[in-house]
């Protein structure tokens, strides 16, 4: 047989035992304050939302100003610089709004 073959074949019962062997994986339990997952996560949402994305929200907002006055600005432009900063800021509204309804 080949090395594939005994890999299907053996698979299942390699991650069965490996699952009995380390029971803190198979019962998925987590610290009181939401584990090292929950602490990454809350990082990435600090970084897509700290100050210097409130800043470039900023410029692209003063931007779309700038290319008004010239009279260049394209609506296009607008609806797409207007819902991506209300979705970035608004997001943890949004989902407390979906997840209480």
């Amino acid at each position: 047989m080949t090395t594939a073959t005994h890999l299907k074949r053996y698979l299942p019962a390699l991650l069965t035992l490996g699952v009995l062997l380390l029971p803190e994986v198979a019962l998925a339990q987590s610290s009181g304050d939401g584990g090292k997952i929950s602490g990454i996560l809350e990082a990435v949402i600090d970084l897509l939302t700290n100050v210097w994305a409130q800043s470039a929200a900023t410029i692209a907002v003063a931007a779309l100003g700038y290319l008004a006055f010239m009279g260049h600005l394209s609506w296009r432009w607008v609806i797409h610089i207007v819902l991506g900063i209300a979705l970035v800021f608004g997001a943890a509204e949004l989902v407390a709004f979906f997840i209480d309804a």
